[in-house]
Formats: structure tokens, C-alpha cells, sequence
């Protein structure tokens, strides 16, 4: 229910109340903003899956982000092909 739902954006998003029930209207109006979060969210997993493959034993998160947040905000393929690189 959409108190659950609230609750789990406070817990998650470390929001309160008011702000996590204005996510959630916001969201009622835009019907596939969760679709277009949950794509990217995906794929940002997928692409620390694949940084963790590459790194092996190497692997720290801190790396992870500086490979993805250095440039701002790039495109998923433009990361993509970063770690390709790598």
C-alpha cells in the first residue's frame, strides 16, 4: 500500500515523511518515471557486475564511482565504453 511504499523511500532515500509522500504524487502523475529509474538502476548494476569481473580481487567500490561520477553526468553508453577499456 502506499504507506508502505512511503516508508520504504524514508528508509532508503533517508527522506521524511512529506518529502517521501511528494515523491510518490509525483510519481502517480509521471506513470513510467519508476520504469525509467528501475532501467537505469539495472544498469548500473549491470556495469558494476562487469567493473567487479574486470577487477577481480581489485575491486573497490570508491573506484567504481570515480569511474562513473568523474565526468558528471554521461551517458550509460559513454560508461560503457569506459569500461571497456579497462
Amino acid at each position: 500500500n502506499r504507506n508502505n511504499i512511503i516508508d520504504h523511500f524514508e528508509d532508503i532515500a533517508f527522506i521524511d515523511n512529506e518529502i517521501a509522500n511528494n515523491h510518490l504524487i509525483q510519481m502517480d502523475m509521471n506513470l513510467f518515471a519508476f520504469t525509467k529509474a528501475f532501467v537505469g538502476m539495472m544498469e548500473l548494476n549491470y556495469l558494476q557486475n562487469k567493473y567487479k569481473e574486470i577487477k577481480k580481487e581489485n575491486y573497490k567500490i570508491s573506484d567504481f564511482h570515480d569511474l562513473i561520477l568523474s565526468d558528471g553526468i554521461i551517458p550509460l553508453i559513454d560508461i560503457k565504453k569506459r569500461l571497456n577499456k579497462k
